[in-house]
């Protein structure tokens, strides 16, 4: 069975909407849900690296600036390498966006911004 791991802020409406989704269609899809309050729990060094591999962003050129995808829009210019962006995200999790559902055994990642087409596609083709 998956695990589903949500990067959750629960003061945020677009991550309350993707959790409400991954909890109504939990049992259709058969998956658990671990959900991870990243300001209290920060992502990893190694977590951050697999979410950028998985979501295909460290295929992307450095002049494209991948990076700014993990980050909110306000810390984008906190940033200007992946090196940057991991450190931000390390030191101060405030900066991540969010929702990231990631599912580490199968490499998927899906971002619920700015909607959840990219979650629904996910949670379908586990």
């Amino acid at each position: 069975m998956s695990c589903l791991s949500i990067y959750h802020n629960p003061r945020c409406s677009k991550s309350r909407n993707a959790l409400a989704y991954l909890e109504k269609n939990q049992s259709k899809y058969k998956y658990t849900i671990d959900v991870i309050l990243y300001q209290k729990e920060p992502p990893t060094r190694v977590q951050l690296e697999k979410l950028s591999s998985y979501l295909g962003l460290t295929n992307k050129s450095v002049e494209e600036a991948p990076w700014k995808i993990l980050l909110r829009p306000d810390a984008q210019k906190l940033a200007s390498t992946w090196e940057e962006a991991y450190q931000l995200l390390e030191s101060d999790p405030k900066h991540l966006e969010r929702p990231f559902i990631v599912e580490f055994e199968q490499g998927k990642a899906a971002l619920g911004r700015p909607d959840l087409t990219d979650v629904e596609a996910l949670v379908q083709n586990l």
